[in-house]
């Protein structure tokens, strides 16, 4: 029986189709009858063109097939959980490839709300100088799109 804890997505509410519908509806989102999300304070709301949804009992603190109908259909989001137990809080990142690029999926054990590195590790980086730091923080820490990026205007 899988743990339940708290965890949040959010996505682009543009780039719900009919799939990502049923999947959310899976999720006990409700739509109206123009097929928007139905807001409903501290589990979904749509702000800014971001769909964001909240569940203090999700399935290990993750949205498993949401997320997977989400990248099949090529559409960034951001998923954040919490810690529990043993398990640390974390965040994903998915962006769709662009341009013949492979897609973005990063996963983060999360601190106070950052991601998290070691100390040990920092140390090591110091030694070998600021090449180092900096090779070390672009490959672990990529830059990548923010999801306000691909919410579309009007």
């Amino acid at each position: 029986m899988p743990d339940r804890y708290w965890g949040r997505i959010q996505f682009p509410v543009s780039m719900i189709d009919e799939d990502i519908r049923e999947a959310l509806e899976a999720e006990g989102v409700d739509f109206d009858e123009k097929g928007r999300p139905i807001t409903v304070y501290g589990f979904v709301q749509v702000e800014d063109g971001i769909f964001t949804m909240e569940n203090a009992q999700a399935e290990n603190g993750a949205f498993e097939d949401l997320e997977d109908t989400l990248k099949v259909a090529g559409v960034p989001f951001d998923r954040e959980s919490s810690e529990y137990c043993e398990y640390p809080a974390e965040e994903a990142i998915f962006r769709p490839g662009k341009n013949g690029n492979p897609p973005i999926e990063l996963v983060f054990i999360l601190s106070d709300g950052e991601p998290f590195l070691k100390l040990s590790v920092l140390r090591e980086l110091m030694a070998r100088g600021i090449k180092a730091i900096r090779s070390y923080v672009n490959s672990h820490f990529p830059i990548y799109p923010l999801l306000k990026e691909y919410v579309k205007e009007g």
